[in-house]
């Protein structure tokens, strides 16, 4: 919260903007009786410094339109302006405004006719059957009146000092927007305005207005709105927002009663002589006692930490600190928390509102840390359902204000079924899942949830049960990421279970050992039927609290309950149970970990080895499975697919036979006429491409310590992007790296060095490069070709090695999409 205050002046905001709009219109006055262009340069030149350092909203643009608009020698100054535009660098003046703006003044268009504008726009412009779109208005900074003209691609505006000379100037009914605003309009304009346009207030016999006054901390501003009728019909609304709680106040004359001020840290601030009237105003606890006001605790009840025997008498081991890992173009990030325990959070909190600021809080850091499109919570939120909801709804409501898109995908846990001993299991998941869909959110509980056509979809416990299994698996392949999960309960825990109070009295042992079995034969279903994908297994007890299955290669499982943090990844078995908060009872333990998905398919995996005919659409689809980009339009004679042991290569036949070998919608002929020939000798052509292994792990290791600095890092060819104009050209024959900055294929300026490059062309990246040395071994070894000065480069022969290079890159996704040939000089693929 930013207070605003200075020691000799407090509150004086309704003065300033008074100030300001004096200001304004003081410019204005001199604007309209310029006499010669150099005063309108000068006074341009001030505007534009006042507008760069903040002291004025309105920039040159705004003043030139006004000084167009309303000069009364604009014919004598525009001619001074012809005849050496150049001369004037304050002034910024469109040719194509202004014969918008001046269209029926005959003297001035000739004036401009000294400007340069092309044949194409002047047609445009001079044509009568292009649509002109006309927009009147009330000028919120300047208070001024407009019309706004729009013709094609351009437009202008004109300004008016009052509503009488823009009526004058149209003599036609408008629709004005923003008339609202003006406060001092007193003409009767009855007659001028459409019908629908809103009247400022005062014109109103019955007017009434409600005031919403609120601390709006995602965006740090204070927010006052204005919402007024004409008796019980809504007319209009106003919106005022202000830096600094100074402002606010006086805005609103001392008056907060009323006023939203729950997320607002810092009221203790205020100076003690300020007189508030804060009536009925929302606050924490803490700042109610400050100024003295009475307040109405909230039940402790349900905010009472609850633990369970076996629980509470295990150490809770601490959150285990990963670093972000580095994504390749085929990941995702997936982020995760579980076992948040909010009432041990909140258990300080004297009212509703410290309440609401407490969940607030852990929301906003939950969504501030998400980067990720897919949000997993991971059950025991908390014991009380409407704390639950509060959870929910801030969660959904701050990823609203923070412009975010996140799919929440949640579990229960064993807390969540506390509060409800009379209601059956699904009763109670029918309840928490009602909840759920009301904020599109999602619930995981014994069925599959799939991400398809940028949309959540399921695939409930009852459709699961029918499936046939072949089906399933066709039907998924190709959909990523894939969620199957629950509570999955702890029917093969025989010291941790239900006998110990896990649910209380909402489940008893009988049933929990039956849980337990229902989920995990729908966990042996999903394995069947994706033995070979990576779906994400999301459940609140672990793995082994359910089955007695071991752990299954590629998939990953994602796990809370025990409080024991855990973790473990080799690139085969993947698990994922090192983000449970527990019962601490600070906010700062709230934070979010993240997983990495491969989200590839492969749409051909039940084939076997040999040689396929397929279709233009199977191709394609391959091709989208592995994240390559194409644009294939072709519909050949014969198109095949070659599978052999993992890898694939797609050659086409003509009808006179001709095979050509398909890098994404690119063909390149081949020499042998017999399909067979490519599929007996892929490995080997495989093989030969792996010659340039040493190569790829040049390129990456520089990729990743580009991306260390914050540069981009992108591989494409030979070329390691450090952001859109900056370089590294890896040379393929020699391995020296050269550094380059590139207006387009063919201006390049080539650096002696990175850390030049950096130095002239990127700062930011510089200071970090020099700050993280030690830690760039890749960087700080390059071998640089023998350049001793920056040097430009015209030649494009780096992007033929490029392209090429690009295609062999292909392998690394299991294509072979470019044939080398084992007979050329030296096996060098290069010279193929």
């Amino acid at each position: 919260m930013k207070l605003g205050y200075t020691e000799d002046e407090i509150f004086k905001y309704d003065c300033a903007e008074q100030l300001k709009r004096k200001y304004y219109n003081k410019f204005v006055d001199k604007i309209i009786k310029f006499e010669n262009i150099s005063e309108v340069n000068k006074i341009m030149k001030k505007i534009d410094k006042l507008y760069h350092n903040g002291s004025i909203e309105l920039d040159v643009e705004c003043f030139m339109d006004i000084f167009l608009s309303l000069n009364k020698n604009i014919e004598k100054i525009l001619e001074e302006y012809c005849t050496n535009p150049n001369k004037y660098k304050y002034i910024f003046f469109n040719v194509k405004e202004a014969y918008l703006r001046f269209s029926n003044n005959e003297k001035l268009l000739k004036i401009l006719k000294k400007l340069p504008i092309s044949k194409k726009d002047l047609d445009i412009l001079n044509d009568e059957n292009q649509h002109l779109n006309v927009e009147y208005g009330f000028d919120l900074k300047s208070h001024l009146y407009y019309m706004e003209i729009e013709k094609v691609f351009t437009s202008t505006r004109i300004y008016y000092r009052n509503l009488e000379e823009l009526h004058l100037d149209n003599n036609e009914t408008l629709n004005i927007k923003n008339l609202f605003y003006d406060m001092n309009l007193k003409e009767n304009i009855s007659e001028w305005i459409s019908q629908e346009c809103p009247l400022p207030p005062h014109y109103y016999h019955h007017i009434r207005s409600e005031i919403i006054k609120k601390y709006d901390d995602i965006h740090d501003k204070f927010i006052v709105i204005i919402n007024y009728y004409d008796e019980d019909i809504f007319i209009f609304s106003r919106k005022f927002e202000f830096n600094f709680i100074a402002s606010f106040i006086a805005f609103l004359n001392y008056d907060l009663s009323h006023a939203d001020l729950i997320y607002c840290d810092n009221l203790d601030k205020i100076p003690h002589n300020v007189k508030l009237n804060l009536t009925d105003a929302k606050m924490q606890s803490k700042y109610l006692e400050v100024f003295g006001m009475h307040y109405q605790t909230v039940q402790k009840q349900k905010l009472t930490p609850l633990k369970i025997n076996i629980e509470a008498n295990n150490d809770e081991s601490s959150i285990i600190l990963r670093e972000k890992e580095d994504r390749n173009e085929d990941e995702i990030y997936i982020q995760y928390i579980s076992d948040l325990h909010l009432e041990f959070k909140l258990q300080d909190c004297m009212t509703q509102e410290d309440i609401l600021y407490k969940i607030h809080k852990m929301c906003y850091q939950i969504i501030s840390e998400c980067y990720a499109k897919f949000l997993l919570i991971n059950g025991d939120v908390c014991h009380d359902f409407e704390l639950y909801t509060l959870f929910v709804k801030e969660l959904k409501k701050i990823m609203y204000d923070m412009k975010k898109r996140i799919h929440f995908i949640f579990t229960l846990g064993n807390h969540e079924l506390w509060e409800f001993p009379s209601m059956s299991l699904d009763e109670i998941i029918g309840k928490y899942k009602l909840l759920l869909s009301q904020y599109d959110m999602y619930l995981l509980h014994d069925n599959i949830l799939y991400y398809d056509n940028l949309q959540m979809k399921e695939i409930s416990p009852l459709e699961l049960d029918m499936y046939n299994e072949e089906e399933a698996r066709k039907y998924l392949n190709g959909k990523s990421p894939i969620f199957f999960g629950g509570i999955g309960f702890s029917g093969k825990s025989s010291q941790f279970n239900a006998y110990n109070g896990l649910y209380r009295l909402t489940i008893s042992r009988e049933e929990e050992i039956k849980l337990s079995e229902d989920f995990d034969n729908r966990y042996q279903k999903i394995v069947r039927i994706m033995k070979d994908m990576n779906p994400i297994i999301l459940t609140h007890m672990p793995i082994e609290c359910w089955s007695d299955e071991k752990y299954i290669p590629n998939f990953i499982y994602v796990s809370g309950h025990t409080h024991r943090n855990s973790f473990s990844d080799d690139g085969n078995i993947r698990i994922y149970a090192d983000n449970q908060i527990g019962y601490s009872e600070t906010i700062s333990s709230v934070h979010l970990a993240s997983l990495l998905l491969n989200t590839t398919y492969d749409t051909f995996i039940d084939y076997k080895d040999g040689v396929y005919n397929i279709t233009s659409e199977q191709y394609k689809n391959f091709l989208r499975g592995k994240n390559v980009r194409c644009n294939y339009n072709r519909t050949p004679y014969k198109l095949y697919m070659l599978k052999r042991q993992g890898y694939y290569c797609f050659i086409s036949e003509s009808k006179n036979h001709q095979l050509c070998i398909l890098h994404g919608g690119a063909l390149k002929k081949l020499e042998q006429k017999d399909i067979n020939y490519y599929y007996s000798h892929m490995l080997e052509a495989i093989d030969l491409i792996y010659e340039l292994e040493p190569y790829y792990h040049i390129q990456k290791n520089v990729s990743k310590e580009i991306k260390a600095i914050g540069g981009s890092g992108y591989i494409h060819g030979c070329i390691v992007d450090i952001d859109y104009y900056n370089h590294i050209y890896i040379n393929p024959f020699d391995l020296t790296c050269t550094p380059y900055f590139a207006w387009n294929m063919e201006d390049k300026m080539l650096y002696p060095s990175l850390s030049k490059l950096l130095e002239e062309r990127n700062e930011t990246l510089f200071l970090n490069y020099k700050q993280g040395t030690k830690q760039l071994p890749s960087l700080n070894n390059l071998k640089y070709p023998a350049i001793q000065e920056k040097t430009m480069y015209y030649d494009t022969d780096i992007y033929q090695y490029s392209r090429y290079l690009n295609k062999t890159q292909r392998i690394q996704k299991g294509i072979l999409s470019i044939w080398p040939d084992k007979n050329n000089t030296d096996n060098n693929l290069l010279t193929n």
